[in-house]
Formats: C-alpha cells, structure tokens, sequence
C-alpha cells in the first residue's frame, strides 16, 4: 500500500536543485523549481548515471550529464535521445514544513 514519506524540510532544497534520497531501496531525486517540488527516479533509463547530478535546463527539464538525454521533471517522459523510456515519477506533497513523496 503506497503512503507518504517525509523527505526533506521545504528550506532544505535550494530553488534550482536537487536532493537525493533513498526509500525502499530505490533512489530518488526531488528538486526543487522555484515553490514546487519534483520527484523521479534518480537514474537515467538510457545509462546507469545519476540524474541528481545533472543541469536544469527549461525550467522543467533535467540533463543527465553522461550523454546529454533529457526528462521533464513533471511527467517524466524522455525528451531527447539517447533516451527513449521516460522515468519513474512520484507524487510529491508538501505537509507544513515537510516535503513529503508518495511511495
């Protein structure tokens, strides 16, 4: 049954970055976009590389920085080659002061 984790405090995340946590043995990215919050799988579908490593670009989108493939941060879906399958999402909620993921 999926329930919400807390991740984070809402200040702890830069406008801009990322912060990468692990829950259930997964890794997992949230960035933070102006006042909204992301979370995707913290690998690349085209090449194991972590994505919390990655740029921002497009306000929306992350490059990964091993070759360059692109996902947008709201649906996950790869924009770019050599990427083809999108990543995980998770629905991210804010409680009060926390960052919350739904997992």
């Amino acid at each position: 049954m999926a329930e919400y984790v807390t991740v984070a405090k809402i200040d702890e995340i830069a406008k801009g970055k990322s912060k990468l946590v692990q829950i259930h043995g997964k890794e997992i990215s949230v960035w933070r976009i102006e006042d909204s919050y992301f979370a995707i799988d913290d690998i690349c579908t085209h090449e194991e590389e972590n994505l919390s490593n990655g740029d921002i670009i497009d306000t929306f989108h992350i490059c990964c920085p091993r070759h360059g493939a692109e996902f947008d941060l709201r649906n996950g879906k790869a924009l770019c080659l050599p990427a083809t399958e999108p990543v995980q999402i998770y629905q991210v909620r804010l409680t009060g002061e926390e960052v919350q993921l739904l997992v």
